[in-house]
């Protein structure tokens, strides 16, 4: 039977992606219990309910978010 390298990496990806989301999921339901939801965890304003509505388990504002975003881009180590 033959490994399937590229169809390995897919599910790992995927494996990856779904442990990210349910701990954003999961952050999200502390900042519930807090009473934080809906707050931005980086500027402190109110997420617009538009955005709660389409990702739930959002931490931060649009704009807080890209700037997250970028930065992340920079931090990350360069691919080979």
């Amino acid at each position: 039977m033959a490994i399937d390298v590229n169809e390995t990496q897919d599910e790992w990806f995927v494996r990856v992606n779904q442990q990210k989301l349910l701990a954003e999921v999961e952050e999200a339901l502390k900042r519930i219990e807090q009473g934080s939801y809906g707050l931005c965890v980086q500027c402190q304003q109110p997420i617009p309910e538009k955005r709660l509505l389409i990702i739930p388990w959002a931490a931060r504002d649009v704009v807080c978010q890209e700037q997250h975003d970028a930065q992340e881009l920079l931090a990350a180590p360069a691919e080979e």
